[in-house]
């Protein structure tokens, strides 16, 4: 059985490749980021730097990321950083992520929000 792309992602953090953490990635992804878009390039660059200036860099498990949903066409995590809630939405394409975006909401809002 082959690992969901949350697996694979927590895994490559486990021992650290540019090359692993690029193939992850669809070569059309894109980063939504606030006013901003990454791509491919520009997020690899931002993550291979996290690592080399910290290499027990995990964002998983430094994050204690929780999957919140995943199927064929896309994944939803979260956690809390900095007093928010940060979720992160994935759309993906052919197995890899192919967009990407986070809302950040204050914990004090999240706990007055409904479903």
């Amino acid at each position: 059985m082959e690992l969901s792309l949350f697996d694979k992602s927590v895994a490559c953090f486990d021992d650290y490749h540019p090359n692993i953490f690029r193939s992850l990635h669809h070569p059309e992804f894109m980063f939504i980021r606030e006013l901003q878009f990454l791509d491919l390039d520009e997020q690899c660059e931002i993550i291979n730097q996290q690592v080399k200036d910290n290499p027990n860099f995990h964002p998983f498990r430094l994050r204690n990321v929780q999957l919140i949903h995943e199927n064929h066409y896309a994944m939803e995590i979260r956690w809390e950083e900095n007093e928010e809630i940060v979720t992160n939405l994935t759309l993906k394409k052919d197995s890899q992520y192919w967009r990407s975006m986070v809302s950040r909401i204050p914990k004090e809002d999240a706990s007055k929000l409904k479903l």
